[in-house]
């Protein structure tokens, strides 16, 4: 005689404590770039747009999800964009946070560059610096802050008609 005891034992659904969906005409595709902050979370994205050429932007989520401000990465003049694709987010010895990413030197060729802003508590953009050579595509995976206050980066750096290499770079703060 065999006896089979079955126990059943309800699962319960994963706990959300907010799930967004944003608009097609603000955030299409995010990127890696994502920083718990004291009073929510940091993201940032790009648009869809056809030529991958368009801005990226950083936008602020309070706790439970609730959108706080959204800025679109452009130059002073508003017409180029100061990064178009990568970034990861950290936040700075001074309180403030660095997204590194990079950006096309001209549209539709493979001249990458990184690129560092640093931007404080409101989304304000305090500085850009620009690492890159002409004739090489440069893009940063990892980004941390030294005890010096400068930025030590690992990437990736090639000829745009050659292999790549594994890419170090330390900065100053400024």
């Amino acid at each position: 005689m065999v006896i089979w005891f079955f126990s059943t034992t309800q699962l319960s659904a994963q706990d959300f404590y907010f799930n967004k969906i944003f608009p097609e005409d603000t955030a299409n595709a995010l990127s890696n770039a994502v920083i718990p902050i004291e009073d929510g979370y940091l993201i940032s994205g790009t648009y869809n747009d056809t030529d991958g050429e368009g801005p990226m932007y950083i936008r602020k989520l309070y706790q439970g999800g609730v959108e706080g401000w959204l800025v679109d990465l452009f130059d002073a003049e508003g017409r180029n964009a100061l990064l178009t694709s990568g970034g990861e987010f950290i936040s700075t010895m001074e309180g403030d946070y660095l997204l590194a990413g990079t950006r096309n030197k001209e549209a539709g060729s493979e001249d990458f560059d990184i690129v560092l802003l640093k931007f404080n508590a409101l989304g304000v953009v305090e500085w850009e610096k620009v690492i890159g050579e002409e004739g090489y595509y440069e893009a940063v995976d990892h980004i941390i802050e030294t005890s010096d206050g400068g930025y030590l980066l690992c990437g990736f750096k090639r000829l745009i008609t050659d292999v790549g290499h594994y890419y170090l770079v330390k900065t100053n703060g400024e």
